[in-house]
């Protein structure tokens, strides 16, 4: 008897509606994407700075010079500033610390804001 041709799914298809061969073993629990994202987003907190790494890496770039330092730390509280009302007042530390250094990550090398920026 000749093998059963399966129709043509896509594989998110198949993934998420068990219709896949019975030869693939299921998988044991339902919350593989969910773990996946999880290790996604672990992945990609260890390789961002923390504000407090960013902060300091910017002060030692202009410790050579006092002013420079001092408007550095007002602009950096600015941006902190400003980071809390995109994210919101009520945030935790963490989050506005967290927007912070995406906002500086994504504007660094920017002359001007247009839609690529504001998109992200």
């Amino acid at each position: 008897m000749p093998p059963i041709e399966l129709p043509r799914l896509t594989g998110s298809l198949r993934a998420f509606s068990g219709l896949s061969s019975p030869y693939v073993r299921p998988p044991e629990n339902g919350d593989d994407l969910k773990r996946k994202r999880q290790l996604r987003s672990k992945k990609q907190l260890e390789k961002t700075l923390s504000w407090s790494e960013l902060k300091g890496l910017i002060l030692d770039a202009t410790s050579f010079d006092k002013i420079a330092t001092q408007e550095v730390r007002t602009l950096l509280k600015e941006l902190v500033h400003t980071s809390a009302e995109i994210v919101g007042r009520d945030s935790s530390g963490e989050a506005v610390e967290s927007a912070s250094v995406f906002v500086f990550t994504t504007l660094k090398d920017v002359n001007h804001i247009g839609k690529g920026e504001s998109a992200n």
